[in-house]
Protein backbone atom coordinates (compact mmCIF):
# COMPACT_ATOMS: atom_id res chain seq x y z
CA UNK A 1 0.00 0.00 0.00
CA UNK A 2 1.19 3.25 -0.87
CA UNK A 3 1.79 5.77 1.43
CA UNK A 4 0.12 8.82 0.85
CA UNK A 5 0.27 11.73 3.51
CA UNK A 6 2.89 13.57 3.13
CA UNK A 7 4.27 13.10 7.18
CA UNK A 8 3.98 9.53 7.37
CA UNK A 9 5.86 9.67 4.35
CA UNK A 10 8.46 11.94 5.59
CA UNK A 11 8.62 9.53 8.80
CA UNK A 12 8.68 6.67 7.14
CA UNK A 13 12.06 8.17 4.51
CA UNK A 14 13.33 9.02 7.93
CA UNK A 15 12.93 5.31 9.77
CA UNK A 16 14.15 3.57 6.08
CA UNK A 17 17.78 5.48 6.11
CA UNK A 18 18.70 5.33 9.50
CA UNK A 19 17.82 1.48 8.77
CA UNK A 20 19.38 1.04 5.74
CA UNK A 21 22.35 3.37 6.91
CA UNK A 22 21.55 5.83 3.74
CA UNK A 23 21.50 9.35 3.93
CA UNK A 24 20.64 9.96 -0.17
CA UNK A 25 17.19 8.19 1.84
CA UNK A 26 16.70 12.05 3.71
CA UNK A 27 16.93 13.57 0.49
CA UNK A 28 13.40 12.66 -0.47
CA UNK A 29 11.62 14.52 2.73
CA UNK A 30 10.03 17.74 1.68
CA UNK A 31 10.23 19.49 4.98
CA UNK A 32 13.66 20.85 6.09
CA UNK A 33 13.68 19.95 9.65
CA UNK A 34 12.14 16.56 9.11
CA UNK A 35 15.08 16.32 6.59
CA UNK A 36 17.36 18.10 9.06
CA UNK A 37 16.40 15.57 11.94
CA UNK A 38 16.60 12.48 9.20
CA UNK A 39 20.34 12.96 7.96
CA UNK A 40 21.07 13.55 11.71
CA UNK A 41 19.77 10.45 12.90
CA UNK A 42 21.54 8.72 10.12
CA UNK A 43 25.08 10.44 11.04
CA UNK A 44 24.25 9.43 14.55
CA UNK A 45 23.92 5.62 13.47
CA UNK A 46 26.70 5.12 11.26
CA UNK A 47 28.86 7.89 13.86
CA UNK A 48 29.44 9.83 10.49
CA UNK A 49 30.29 13.78 10.72
CA UNK A 50 30.29 14.61 7.27
CA UNK A 51 26.66 13.48 7.15
CA UNK A 52 26.14 16.97 9.47
CA UNK A 53 26.81 18.69 6.39
CA UNK A 54 24.19 18.05 4.52
CA UNK A 55 22.32 20.02 7.20
CA UNK A 56 20.30 22.78 6.34
CA UNK A 57 19.51 24.90 9.69
CA UNK A 58 22.86 25.64 11.11
CA UNK A 59 22.09 24.88 14.75
CA UNK A 60 20.77 21.76 14.08
CA UNK A 61 24.07 20.95 12.52
CA UNK A 62 26.17 22.27 15.51
CA UNK A 63 24.01 20.18 17.42
CA UNK A 64 24.64 17.03 14.98
CA UNK A 65 28.27 17.54 14.97
CA UNK A 66 28.53 17.25 18.86
CA UNK A 67 26.32 14.59 18.43
CA UNK A 68 28.55 12.45 16.88
CA UNK A 69 31.53 13.79 18.23
CA UNK A 70 30.25 12.56 21.78
CA UNK A 71 30.07 8.85 20.39
CA UNK A 72 32.56 8.78 18.31
CA UNK A 73 35.72 10.33 21.26
CA UNK A 74 34.38 8.63 24.74
CA UNK A 75 37.47 7.52 25.83
CA UNK A 76 37.28 4.14 27.73
CA UNK A 77 39.04 5.39 30.56
CA UNK A 78 36.89 6.30 33.21
CA UNK A 79 38.54 7.72 36.74
CA UNK A 80 37.16 6.32 39.91
CA UNK A 81 36.72 8.86 43.05
CA UNK A 82 34.64 8.23 46.07
CA UNK A 83 31.15 7.76 44.60
CA UNK A 84 31.41 9.24 41.48
CA UNK A 85 32.46 7.92 37.86
CA UNK A 86 33.94 10.68 35.73
CA UNK A 87 34.33 9.63 31.80
CA UNK A 88 36.47 11.26 29.63
CA UNK A 89 36.46 12.64 26.28
CA UNK A 90 39.37 12.70 23.71
CA UNK A 91 40.00 14.63 20.75
CA UNK A 92 42.31 13.63 17.94
CA UNK A 93 43.96 16.65 17.18
CA UNK A 94 44.12 15.78 13.70
CA UNK A 95 40.72 16.31 12.82
CA UNK A 96 39.93 20.01 14.87
CA UNK A 97 40.27 22.50 11.70
CA UNK A 98 41.71 25.32 13.84
CA UNK A 99 42.85 25.77 17.39
CA UNK A 100 43.38 29.80 16.97
CA UNK A 101 42.52 32.42 14.12
CA UNK A 102 45.93 32.15 13.14
CA UNK A 103 45.82 28.90 11.84
CA UNK A 104 42.91 30.66 9.48
CA UNK A 105 45.59 32.02 7.62
CA UNK A 106 46.47 35.77 7.61
CA UNK A 107 44.53 38.64 7.08
CA UNK A 108 44.09 39.96 3.77
CA UNK A 109 44.10 43.59 2.28
CA UNK A 110 43.76 44.32 -1.31
CA UNK A 111 42.88 47.97 -2.84
CA UNK A 112 39.73 47.79 -5.44
CA UNK A 113 38.70 50.73 -7.55
CA UNK A 114 34.92 52.16 -7.99
CA UNK A 115 33.66 54.61 -10.31
CA UNK A 116 30.88 57.11 -9.57
CA UNK A 117 29.48 58.44 -12.88
CA UNK A 118 28.41 62.44 -13.31
CA UNK A 119 26.06 64.14 -15.87
CA UNK A 120 28.56 64.53 -18.81
CA UNK A 121 30.33 61.97 -18.73
CA UNK A 122 32.23 62.73 -16.05
CA UNK A 123 33.54 60.34 -13.52
CA UNK A 124 35.56 60.09 -10.00
CA UNK A 125 37.22 57.39 -8.89
CA UNK A 126 37.42 56.27 -5.30
CA UNK A 127 39.60 53.82 -3.78
CA UNK A 128 38.37 51.36 -1.30
CA UNK A 129 40.68 48.88 0.84
CA UNK A 130 39.27 45.40 1.12
CA UNK A 131 40.29 43.48 4.51
CA UNK A 132 39.59 39.93 4.86
CA UNK A 133 40.03 38.69 8.41
CA UNK A 134 40.13 34.94 9.46
CA UNK A 135 38.41 33.83 12.79
CA UNK A 136 38.81 30.40 14.10
CA UNK A 137 35.04 29.55 15.35
CA UNK A 138 34.29 26.66 17.91
CA UNK A 139 38.47 26.45 18.23
CA UNK A 140 39.42 23.17 19.29
CA UNK A 141 36.70 21.53 19.02
CA UNK A 142 35.68 19.27 16.36
CA UNK A 143 33.50 21.68 14.73
CA UNK A 144 35.85 24.32 14.60
CA UNK A 145 35.96 26.53 11.06
CA UNK A 146 37.49 29.13 9.54
CA UNK A 147 35.05 31.96 8.53
CA UNK A 148 35.86 35.41 7.37
CA UNK A 149 34.94 38.46 8.23
CA UNK A 150 34.84 41.45 5.67
CA UNK A 151 35.56 45.39 6.13
CA UNK A 152 35.77 47.61 3.27
CA UNK A 153 37.43 51.47 4.06
CA UNK A 154 37.61 54.08 1.98
CA UNK A 155 40.97 54.95 1.34
CA UNK A 156 41.19 57.82 -1.57
CA UNK A 157 38.98 60.04 -3.94
CA UNK A 158 40.61 60.59 -7.23
CA UNK A 159 40.22 64.20 -8.26
CA UNK A 160 38.67 64.99 -11.92
CA UNK A 161 40.60 63.99 -14.64
CA UNK A 162 41.89 61.30 -12.61
CA UNK A 163 41.54 57.56 -12.15
CA UNK A 164 42.69 55.05 -9.60
CA UNK A 165 45.09 52.17 -10.28
CA UNK A 166 43.73 48.87 -9.69
CA UNK A 167 44.96 46.60 -6.49
CA UNK A 168 46.88 49.60 -5.20
CA UNK A 169 46.59 53.09 -3.56
CA UNK A 170 47.40 55.38 -6.16
CA UNK A 171 45.29 58.05 -8.52
CA UNK A 172 47.08 58.59 -11.78
CA UNK A 173 46.14 61.28 -14.81
CA UNK A 174 43.46 59.62 -17.06
CA UNK A 175 44.81 59.99 -20.12
CA UNK A 176 41.97 58.14 -22.14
Amino acid sequence: NRVQDRITKDDCYQRVAKAKQDPSICSEIVYVSERDSCYMGVAKVMENMSICDKIWNQKTKDECYRMVAEIKNISTTTTSTTSTSITTSTIDPRDVKCFTDADCGGVVEEYKCYRDYYPGGKFKDTIYREKKTPVCRDPGTLIAECVYMYSTTEVTKCGWGERCVQGVNMCEADID
